[in-house]
């Protein structure tokens, strides 16, 4: 399954409730028991409901006052330029728990990510997030995992969304591996003249300048660049080029 936007990674979360079956599997956690420490907060994520619940320390670390969220509303506080990448891992990982029929060990399955987080007064912390998968169905689909978030600002900002997984499967969920077999040819995605205004785009030029060095009319710079919006599923000019980038079609 290959998602081109933000929001196909939230309808996917969105619907996942709908596969959902009884005669689950979980370990008993009481949060309140778990320790951490004054740079760490920690979450349950609720697949079935697409709510975060049990949040302990998020306000000591980023200022946020909150005791229950929605995906979506945990999905606003992840820097822009991270959240198709933090989501669509998660999501991978899911998928491939699905295909495999992996059965996760919480606590010993643990899913690696490192990526930016909103603070109250919108300044952005580094986070590292450690999670385990804590309750499945009896077919092993996930149903609630363990998320343990650390503050890691210190060591400066990443340059893009790190992660791994420390889990026996490891060779299995290869997020990397699956994007090099899945990632789309140029020709397969867009035009070359296409490419073209879109490599002059990223630059920062505007219609008209891309037209001037192209030697064609502003109008067909904008038909293009609607093309690929339609081709893409994405809204606007910023989702377009950090698709491409994502996709690999053109280069940071």
């Amino acid at each position: 399954m290959n998602f081109k936007s933000d929001e196909e990674i939230l309808r996917y979360f969105d619907n996942l409730k709908s596969i959902f079956i009884a005669g689950n599997t979980k370990i008993q956690v009481n949060v309140d028991e778990i320790p951490l420490l004054q740079n760490s907060f920690l979450y349950i994520h609720d697949f079935r409901d697409a709510k975060i619940t049990s949040i302990r320390g998020i306000k000591e670390v980023l200022g946020w006052d909150y005791k229950e969220l929605t995906t979506r509303e945990l999905y606003e506080i992840i820097h822009e330029d991270d959240r198709f990448l933090v989501y669509d891992i998660t999501r991978y990982t899911i998928e491939t728990i699905l295909q495999h029929k992996i059965a996760p060990k919480a606590f010993h399955d643990i899913l690696c990510l490192t990526y930016r987080m909103e603070t109250l007064d919108g300044q952005f912390k580094t986070i590292l997030r450690q999670s385990s998968i804590i309750e499945t169905s009896k077919d092993h689909i996930p149903v609630k995992a363990l998320s343990i978030c650390t503050d890691i600002d210190y060591l400066g900002s990443p340059p893009k969304v790190n992660f791994h997984s420390v889990s026996e499967h490891h060779n299995l969920i290869n997020y990397e591996d699956y994007i090099s077999k899945h990632k789309p040819k140029k020709s397969d995605v867009f035009t070359i003249r296409e490419v073209e205004v879109l490599s002059l785009l990223a630059q920062g030029l505007t219609g008209k300048e891309i037209s001037e060095i192209l030697f064609i009319s502003g109008h067909t710079v904008h038909k293009h660049i609607a093309n690929m919006k339609i081709k893409t599923g994405t809204k606007n000019t910023t989702e377009l080029i950090k698709y491409s980038i994502f996709q690999g079609v053109i280069k940071e």
